[in-house]
């Protein structure tokens, strides 16, 4: 028996395969989505590792960084606003970032791919629920919507270490209704309990994002529409209402945000044109020269909630038995609009351009996704999908090809400049243009540094940046005997208030450097290290070339007057004179 089992495995195997390709080649547009769908989750996986920084970045350094530190202290601070929201589960994957990994991002970037891939996963598979005559069809659309899974239009979302919530803000609602439609399938006991974790990540939910607290309503509305039981559509409205009290409970309106409102009054029209490029703006980035299409983003917006109301409506207002595929769809397509609604009242200030930010284009996929799903189970109940759909779903996914190929572009010194942003934190520079690399607020950047750099936590436990304050004033005399060459050497004063700091920067040449990111020092004539400062990756222009790359470092102020070395450690040197006054 277990020898029939080997021979039968590879046997099923190979069926499988020959099944796999004749769908292939009976379905062209299928497999030129599906082929597509795999090019782009790879030239994600790239541009992934092209753009990775172990360099907190805008709001890890206050929502991770600065949150870590605090809750040490004050426990309340898990249950803290950032913002207008409450991103407990997000801060569990920093706390563990930060206290079991190497607190360098990486395991972050990797959860949000996975949560990308596991939210536009579940909705891909919405689509597959058909009948057996139309199981193709479904395919075509879950193609489709996997195809979006990894778009490089929402890099933002992928490869900022912070944005894990927006992913569950969006996974969470939608698992919900997916394991409240799993609940009803079949009349077994276990189906309480299916519905009690449909509840329970509902109300999860509200801690990922703001508009979290909105999944406790819709999966309520999903039993009322769904026909479900009394117990249960009071078990589901008690959740509906509870999460929102708790969560509004000692609620604070964050500052310099509008809301919503105060925002239809004051400017209704800017409300609605940033709610329609919100809603389009994956269309905003087609363009690979990274110009943003407002237009095309509105339009699209225009389209896809117009064909949304209409498919919606359709769907709502037919009885329904249970909790289907397509009450789901159209309920997480609600929550979706809602959402967005609620985005354009409080962010409509900021502009247009807001409306279409990378980080945006996440649920704007999701919607043009359900409208799909929609679209395909009310016009194309009774018959196949017409080829015209078929290749217009094919263009749809190859117009992206532009964008996506953009996740390849090298960004040498990207990384570099952020580190050295990350050493002036370090050093306490007041350097608000080199701060600004990595967040908006330099002084603010400094506060939060401060106790992160002085317990060497992340990026301060760095090579390069780990005590790098406290060297200065410390001997270095062995500096070593090779000279570097030394090209464009240019200096600015950090704050020419005090002169208490001296931005250098230039380029270094030698036979050989360090293959990576490394320390720079300043050294005077007396071995005294006077400043500190990074060197980034070098290249060679040809074998055999001296090997070359640009440095920045920050020299104290009251050492410019005299004779010092700028000292790769290990590698070379050079001297440098003092300026003529």
């Amino acid at each position: 028996m277990n020898q029939a089992a080997q021979h039968s495995a590879p046997s099923r195997l190979r069926d499988r395969t020959l099944a796999a390709f004749t769908l292939m080649v009976s379905q062209p547009a299928l497999a030129a989505i599906a082929a597509l769908a795999a090019l782009y989750a790879l030239l994600a996986v790239v541009g992934g590792i092209l753009t990775f920084s172990p360099v907190p970045f805008w709001d890890m350094w206050d929502g991770g960084l600065g949150f870590y530190v605090r809750q040490m202290t004050d426990v309340s601070q898990w249950w803290a606003q950032h913002n207008e929201h409450r991103i407990v589960l997000s801060r569990i994957l920093f706390f563990l970032d930060y206290r079991y990994f190497d607190s360098n991002g990486a395991v972050l970037v990797v959860i949000n791919y996975l949560l990308a891939c596991a939210t536009f996963g579940l909705l891909a598979w919405c689509a597959l629920q058909r009948d057996a005559s139309r199981r193709r069809d479904g395919r075509m659309i879950a193609a489709f919507i996997l195809c979006c899974a990894l778009l490089w239009t929402q890099s933002n979302n992928l490869t900022w270490a912070f944005q894990s919530q927006f992913f569950l803000a969006n996974l969470l609602p939608l698992l919900a209704l997916v394991l409240l439609h799993a609940s009803c399938r079949t009349r077994i006991r276990g189906n309480a309990i299916v519905f009690l974790a449909a509840l329970t990540v509902a109300a999860m939910a509200a801690v990922s994002m703001a508009n979290g607290v909105l999944a406790g309503g819709v999966v309520a509305a999903a039993c009322l529409l769904g026909r479900q039981s009394w117990r249960r559509n009071l078990l589901a409205w008690a959740v509906a209402i509870a999460v929102p009290a708790l969560y509004f409970h000692h609620y604070t309106p964050p500052a310099g945000h509008g809301s919503i409102l105060a925002s239809l009054r004051t400017e209704p029209l800017e409300v609605i044109k940033f709610f329609f490029a919100y809603i389009g703006s994956p269309f905003a980035h087609l363009d690979a020269s990274g110009s943003l299409h407002l237009g095309w983003a509105i339009l699209a917006g225009v389209v896809l909630l117009t064909a949304g109301a209409i498919l919606s409506w359709r769907t709502i207002f037919k009885r329904h038995d249970t909790v289907d595929v397509d009450l789901v769809v159209t309920l997480f397509l609600g929550y979706l609009v809602a959402s967005a609604f609620a985005t354009a009242g409080s962010r409509a200030l900021f502009g247009l351009d807001a409306a279409v930010a990378s980080r945006y284009t996440t649920p704007g996929l999701l919607v043009l996704g359900c409208v799909l799903i929609l679209a395909s189970r009310n016009f194309f109940r009774d018959r196949a999908l017409t080829m015209p759909y078929q290749i217009g779903l094919a263009l749809m996914a190859l117009a992206f090809l532009p964008s996506q190929l953009t996740a390849t572009r090298p960004q040498p010194y990207l990384d570099f400049e952020w580190r050295f942003a990350a050493l002036a934190l370090e050093l306490e520079v007041k350097d608000d243009k080199q701060i600004g690399w990595i967040f908006p607020d330099a002084a603010w950047a400094q506060k939060i540094a401060e106790p992160a750099a002085n317990m060497g936590l992340g990026i301060f436990a760095k090579p390069g940046i780990y005590d790098a304050k406290l060297t200065l004033g410390g001997s270095y005399p062995t500096a070593p005997l090779q000279t570097c060459s030394l090209a464009g050497l240019e200096s600015e004063a950090v704050d020419a208030s005090t002169n208490d700091w001296i931005r250098l920067k230039g380029g270094l040449m030698n036979s050989i450097l360090p293959q990576k990111i490394s320390t720079v020092l300043l050294v005077d004539a007396n071995d005294t290290i006077v400043g500190r400062g990074l060197l980034a990756e070098p290249k060679q222009d040809s074998p055999g070339a001296p090997f070359g790359a640009p440095f920045k470092a920050y020299l104290m102020g009251r050492a410019q007057s005299s004779v010092y070395k700028i000292v790769i450690p290990g590698f070379c040197a050079t001297t440098v004179a003092p300026k003529s006054p």
